[in-house]
Parts: structure tokens; sequence; C-alpha cells
């Protein structure tokens, strides 16, 4: 009899091997949270179109802030009894220069608007950056250099502000009597035929050496001085004819300016005629004649590119720029920054032929006190150029010269 053995699998013993089943988690193993929701009062990013709100708003308040400052702190010296027992320093200078200076420009904007304006500028200008200090001096400085760089719109609201300001019976006074007797008046040029009180033979007298101030700086070595020059320059052309020539309103000087360019030709050096302002085909040159003094007076606007090179030619000064900011470096290493404006005087006379010109150093040469610098070896103080911390401004050059060899000039420029 057979026996069939069962092949069937056995049940598995006790301690033979076996897959578990996963764990159950227990309550207290790490698991992953949820993202936290983020509390009423933390921090979150502002939409694009907002924060450019915010910005906007911020930055005409802060202009309608300097505007306000500005207004306020230029019309104190129109409503402010009369201090001056005489003429403000540097005021035809910087009248001039004014009147040279193109249509954007802080001043010639001020002016365009009224002497009464422009002055109230000057006077506020001149006060927050004189040498006497009081209090609230650095605040009205900072306004000033706000009112600098706003837009020419706004810098015409302050300035026909000041303009239509009722001022103090003294201020009106000495605007009257400045005005009359330095001949400070924005007018329009007109044309004259010829300087009918003007000659080229004067008196050997030399006012403006009765006219030099000088400039200190305690912390550097001696600042070049300042000049003042009598007379009047006449304002950039607008719609003038050949020769734009201002005829006098007193018998002792007579102003020409913006003679057509190809005028020039003859006139400066090849160097000199590129770095003389155009406006249009008219050159930014002036020339004043005087009755009463045995010099004449040549001034040129110079383009802000040309100002270093200028310096350090002429003048031996180093002129550097750092982003907007023009300023003098000296030989030990000290910095003077134009507060806001500075003037060089006394060229090197070996420089001179090859920057101006025969014609125009023939002219230095025979001015009075020229001729006694050079005996000395002295540099011509007859020469000066201004300009001023921002290095996106004109510089003005001022030249000396003997009278006749600027009659002679003038002849060529305007006849």
């Amino acid at each position: 009899m057979r026996y069939r053995r069962n092949w069937r699998s056995s049940t598995p013993l006790a301690n033979s091997p076996r897959q578990l089943p996963s764990p159950t988690p227990l309550a207290n193993s790490p698991r992953q949270l949820p993202s936290p929701t983020p509390l009423a009062n933390s921090p979150r990013q502002l939409p694009a179109p907002a924060l450019e709100e915010m910005t906007e708003l911020s930055q005409i308040a802060d202009r309608e802030r300097i505007i306000s400052e500005a207004t306020e702190v230029c019309m104190r010296h129109l409503q402010s009894e009369w201090g001056f027992s005489k003429a403000p320093r540097l005021l035809v200078q910087q009248f001039q220069q004014a009147r040279l200076g193109g249509e954007t420009d802080t001043a010639r904007i001020f002016l365009d608007a009224g002497f009464q304006a422009w002055f109230a500028y000057f006077l506020a200008t001149k006060s927050s950056q004189g040498g006497s200090h009081y209090t609230g001096q650095r605040a009205e400085q900072h306004t000033i250099s706000a009112l600098q760089q706003l837009s020419t719109t706004d810098k015409k609201t302050v300035a026909t502000a000041l303009a239509n300001t009722e001022v103090h019976a003294t201020v009106q006074a000495a605007i009257e009597e400045l005005t009359k007797r330095h001949r400070l008046q924005n007018t329009e040029l007109s044309v004259s035929t010829s300087p009918s009180t003007t000659s080229p033979t004067m008196q050997p007298v030399n006012a403006t050496q009765d006219m030099i101030e000088t400039a200190s700086n305690n912390a550097a070595e001696p600042v070049p001085t300042t000049i003042m020059f009598p007379g009047n320059i006449c304002s950039p052309p607008r719609d003038i004819p050949n020769s734009a020539i201002e005829p006098p309103s007193a018998p002792d000087q007579q102003t020409a300016s913006h003679p057509a360019t190809e005028r020039i030709a003859s006139m400066f050096s090849t160097y000199l005629r590129g770095a003389i302002r155009k406006h249009g085909d008219r050159a930014a040159v002036s020339i004043t004649l005087y009755s009463h003094l045995p010099d004449g007076l040549l001034s040129l606007v110079i383009l802000p590119s040309r100002v270093q090179y200028l310096a350090h030619e002429l003048f031996g000064i180093n002129v550097e720029i750092e982003g907007q900011l023009r300023y003098v470096v000296q030989a030990n290493g000290c910095k003077l920054v134009p507060k806001p404006e500075i003037t060089l005087e006394g060229a090197r006379g070996e420089a001179m032929p090859q920057l101006f010109g025969e014609w125009v150093t023939r002219g230095i040469e025979a001015n009075l006190i020229r001729i006694e610098e050079a005996k000395q070896g002295l540099p011509a103080s007859c020469v000066t150029m201004h300009f001023t911390s921002n290095q996106k401004d004109d510089a003005y050059l001022h030249i000396t010269m003997g009278s006749i060899e600027v009659y002679q000039m003038y002849e060529t420029l305007f006849r």
C-alpha cells in the first residue's frame, strides 16, 4: 500500500523570519508642520505702485518745503532794515556774471524776474556763505544749496514771489541808489553807431587797483584774490543784430557784447576760440571801454569742459571734479571747495601767448599794473577766472587790457 506524502506548506514556526507590518507613528514623533499664518502686525512688502506713489508724494513735499524755505530766507533781506553803509562786496561782479549766464542759471533766472528778486538772492547767498557766523547759518546754507538744485520752473516760482514782495523802505532806497550809481539794470540791448565818449587815450590812473579784495583761508595756503571790476556786461542775446552795443547812460563807459563768431577767428588762439561759449552764431564775449580809466575790460564765458585745463595752464591751479562737485586742490593736498564760487587771479606770463594769442597778450602787456608786475617777475593780476562748485557751470574769464589795444579789439569785433 502506497502512502502519498502531503507537500502542502506547513504552518510557520514561531521563530521563523517573517515580514512585519509598518509601525504606527508615535504621538511625539517629529512630523512636518503646516506653514504658519502671518500675524496681523508682521512686516509685508507693499505693491510697486504704492511704493512709487509714496516716493512721489515725499518728493513733492520736499520740493514745496524747499520753495517755501528759500523764499523766506531771501525775503528776509528785502523786508529787514538796510544795514550796509556802502555797496555790498562783489555786487557788480556778481551782477555782471548773472547777465552773462545761461537762461537756466539760477542767478540769471532771478535777474530775469527783476533786479529786486536777484538782489534778494544775491544777499541771501552772500550772507549764508559769509565769514561772519550767526544762528541758523548752516541751515540757510543747505536751503540755498537745495534751491540751486531745483528745476527751472521751481526757481521761477521763488523769483516771482520775491519780485512781488513789498520791501522795507530803507531797502527800496538802497536799490534805487545802487542801480543808479552802478547802472545795475537788466535792460534789453540796443544798437548804437559809435562810442561817443570813448577815447583810446586815457589819464594814467588805474582805479581797479583800489578795488582789490583779498580772501584768506586759515587752513591752507593763501587763496587767490578776488577783484571787483567797474562797468557793466550785457546779457546773452535774444534777437540781436550783427553787433550789440549798449548805449551809455553815463558819459564814462560803454559796453558791447556777443560779436559774430567768425569775427573772433583772428582775435584769439585756436584753443581759446573753442573754449568760448557760443549762442548760435554769436560768441559770449564782452568788451567794456572807460573814458576815466587807462584800461578796458575783456570778458569771456568759458565752457565747463575747459575750466580744468585753463586753471592749470594759466594759474598753476589744480581743479578736480568728483561727481557734480568742482573744487581746487592745492600743492599741500588741501581742498578748497567754492562756496559757492571762487576767483583765481594772477596768470603766468609764459602761458599767455599760447593760450590767449598774440593780440590779447599784447593788450595785457600794455596794462599799467602789468608793466610793473613784469619788471618784478610777478603773475599778471589783470587776468582772473571765476567759477562755481558745480562742474556743469560755465566759468568767467576777465582780462584788463591797455586802452588802445582793447579799443582796437572793440573796432574789429563790433564795427
